[in-house]
């Protein structure tokens, strides 16, 4: 069986893609329960990571026939997650000294490199940001929309992730050197891309 490389993909199909997706996020639409549209073949992208993104991005990455590399020295295309933090806490205090609001926080650290080890971009932050009201006094209903709106952060995180592989690729195909400046695209309020400390 012929091996595929993202180099053999044409590099203005990859291009394309990458403007359609920072075109449609730059008007605030994103494709909700769903995952980007990707090739077919994603067999030169390797995942790298033991953590809940990079786990949500390879299900996302794996629906119907499509696979990805099994090991990294297989791929094209490596992403790492390198740091994945979730962080909850008060936001707005009731004139009554009682919590009214709380904050909920998710980062990732990720970068993305060549099958060299080269980035393809470098290192990249993303942070996703939701607060909700908190009401003691229904406790289990709180709890079920904390539980809803983990998984919606979660699910931005890989809309998120997706765009860039569907960038890297596009680079890696047309073989453009990696730029030095850090990572950022602004995306909706709460979420951003922003570049590593």
């Amino acid at each position: 069986m012929a091996s595929f490389s993202a180099r053999s993909y044409p590099a203005t199909a990859w291009a394309m893609l990458a403007g359609l997706l920072l075109l449609t996020s730059a008007c605030g639409w994103q494709l909700r329960g769903a995952g980007l549209a990707m090739p077919d073949d994603l067999s030169h992208i390797y995942i790298e990571g033991n953590t809940a993104v990079a786990a949500a991005l390879r299900q996302s990455l794996t629906t119907g026939d499509r696979t990805l590399a099994a090991h990294a020295d297989d791929a094209d295309v490596i992403l790492r997650i390198t740091s994945d933090r979730f962080d909850q806490r008060t936001a707005t205090i009731s004139a009554s000294a009682r919590i009214s609001e709380r904050r909920m926080t998710h980062e990732v650290e990720y970068l993305i490199v060549d099958n060299s080890g080269e980035p393809i971009f470098p290192p990249g932050r993303l942070d996703i940001e939701r607060i909700y009201e908190y009401n003691e006094d229904n406790v289990l209903a709180t709890d079920d929309e904390v539980v809803m709106l983990r998984e919606e952060m979660l699910q931005d995180l890989v809309r998120q992730l997706q765009m860039r592989l569907i960038q890297a690729s596009s680079r890696e195909a047309s073989g453009d050197a990696v730029n030095s400046a850090p990572v950022r695209v602004d995306e909706a309020p709460g979420s951003g891309d922003a570049p590593a400390p």
